[in-house]
């Protein structure tokens, strides 16, 4: 059974860990640069330094990673890590 893929996302094989890893193109939103990059199955990716301009990018409020704010596909939801995530986040403010 093929997994279930989103318009616009890419599907790229790493045949040495032999697993499907999903890509995203991050934009950037000073300087407008893209760049294709992998996504992590098992973790959020808070920070990105643009290849383009050098400027740290981290998620707009509400969203669990860059990907989700400036990627052309979001993270794929994991078990629990967007909540995961939402827990720590008031775990560390409360």
């Amino acid at each position: 059974m093929l997994p279930d893929i989103a318009e616009g996302e890419i599907l790229v094989a790493d045949t040495r860990a032999d697993e499907m890893r999903r890509s995203s193109e991050l934009t950037c939103p000073h300087c407008g640069y893209k760049a294709l990059e992998s996504m992590p199955s098992d973790a959020c990716v808070y920070f990105y330094e643009c290849t383009g301009c050098g400027v740290l990018l981290k998620p707009k409020p509400g969203d669990c990673c860059v990907f989700c704010s400036y990627g052309s596909v979001p993270c794929p939801p994991g078990p629990g890590r967007r909540s995961e995530l939402l827990r720590l986040i008031v775990r560390e403010l409360g």
